[in-house]
Protein backbone atom coordinates (compact mmCIF):
# COMPACT_ATOMS: atom_id res chain seq x y z
CA UNK A 1 0.00 0.00 0.00
CA UNK A 2 3.00 2.79 0.63
CA UNK A 3 4.66 1.71 -2.48
CA UNK A 4 1.06 2.52 -4.46
CA UNK A 5 1.00 5.37 -2.09
CA UNK A 6 4.71 6.60 -2.90
CA UNK A 7 4.43 6.10 -6.18
CA UNK A 8 0.90 8.31 -6.70
CA UNK A 9 2.32 11.13 -4.72
CA UNK A 10 5.90 10.86 -7.49
CA UNK A 11 3.02 10.89 -10.27
CA UNK A 12 1.26 13.97 -8.82
CA UNK A 13 4.73 15.81 -8.32
CA UNK A 14 5.50 14.73 -11.99
CA UNK A 15 2.12 16.27 -13.22
CA UNK A 16 2.43 19.30 -11.16
CA UNK A 17 6.22 19.91 -13.18
CA UNK A 18 4.95 19.26 -15.97
CA UNK A 19 1.83 21.85 -15.48
CA UNK A 20 4.95 24.70 -14.56
CA UNK A 21 6.93 23.99 -17.61
CA UNK A 22 4.24 24.20 -20.14
CA UNK A 23 2.95 27.26 -18.60
CA UNK A 24 6.54 28.83 -18.04
CA UNK A 25 7.27 27.87 -21.66
CA UNK A 26 3.47 29.40 -23.12
CA UNK A 27 5.01 32.68 -21.24
CA UNK A 28 8.20 32.75 -22.98
CA UNK A 29 6.23 32.03 -26.20
CA UNK A 30 3.86 34.81 -25.65
CA UNK A 31 6.89 36.93 -24.55
CA UNK A 32 8.80 36.21 -28.04
CA UNK A 33 5.65 36.70 -30.14
CA UNK A 34 5.17 40.20 -28.55
CA UNK A 35 9.06 41.18 -29.04
CA UNK A 36 8.28 40.22 -32.45
CA UNK A 37 5.44 42.48 -32.84
CA UNK A 38 6.98 45.49 -31.19
CA UNK A 39 9.82 44.70 -33.74
CA UNK A 40 7.72 44.47 -36.47
CA UNK A 41 5.72 48.10 -35.58
CA UNK A 42 8.46 49.50 -35.10
CA UNK A 43 10.07 48.34 -38.91
CA UNK A 44 6.45 49.76 -40.16
CA UNK A 45 7.08 53.29 -38.68
CA UNK A 46 10.65 53.33 -39.85
CA UNK A 47 9.21 52.73 -43.37
CA UNK A 48 6.50 54.87 -43.08
CA UNK A 49 9.19 57.58 -42.48
CA UNK A 50 11.21 56.71 -45.28
CA UNK A 51 8.40 56.60 -47.30
CA UNK A 52 7.28 60.13 -46.76
CA UNK A 53 11.00 62.18 -46.55
CA UNK A 54 11.09 60.16 -50.23
CA UNK A 55 8.02 61.38 -51.07
CA UNK A 56 8.83 65.08 -49.94
CA UNK A 57 12.29 65.22 -51.67
CA UNK A 58 10.66 63.85 -54.91
CA UNK A 59 7.88 66.80 -54.66
CA UNK A 60 10.74 69.23 -53.92
CA UNK A 61 13.12 68.15 -56.86
CA UNK A 62 10.13 68.49 -59.15
CA UNK A 63 9.28 71.66 -57.99
CA UNK A 64 12.97 72.70 -58.60
CA UNK A 65 13.26 70.88 -61.84
CA UNK A 66 10.13 72.88 -62.90
CA UNK A 67 11.48 76.27 -61.90
CA UNK A 68 15.18 75.09 -63.61
CA UNK A 69 13.25 74.45 -66.87
CA UNK A 70 11.17 77.78 -66.74
CA UNK A 71 14.62 79.48 -66.23
CA UNK A 72 16.00 77.93 -68.88
CA UNK A 73 12.59 78.51 -71.33
CA UNK A 74 12.91 82.63 -70.47
CA UNK A 75 16.67 81.98 -70.82
CA UNK A 76 16.39 80.60 -74.30
CA UNK A 77 13.85 82.98 -75.55
CA UNK A 78 16.53 85.91 -74.47
CA UNK A 79 18.20 84.25 -76.86
CA UNK A 80 16.81 84.09 -79.49
CA UNK A 81 15.84 87.68 -79.60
Amino acid sequence: MERFAEQDRLEQMNAQKRRLKVAQHAREVERLIQEKREMYEAAMVSIQLHTVNLLSYAVFTDCCTASLFCYWEMYEATMVS
